[in-house]
């Protein structure tokens, strides 16, 4: 936490396609698997996922327990 920050992150945002923007900001329904091959940004888009929701739902989401579980 004390070392300087990359930018990395934003590279990540940057690269973004729209289906994956659909599935990061789709409405809170319950589990929601995120399938594809390699290198096609699934872990990044399932930890977007879970930062939108986070935020987004956080008064719903802060009376419950959060998993994430991922490679």
């Amino acid at each position: 936490l004390n070392s300087a920050r990359t930018g990395r992150m934003g590279d990540i945002v940057r690269t973004i396609q729209a289906d994956q923007d659909r599935v990061i900001r789709a409405p809170h329904r319950g589990v929601l698997v995120v399938e594809g091959g390699p290198g096609t940004g699934k872990t990044a888009v399932a930890l977007h996922r879970a930062a939108y929701l986070l935020y987004e739902y956080r008064e719903l989401l802060a009376r419950r327990a959060v998993l994430i579980v991922g490679p």
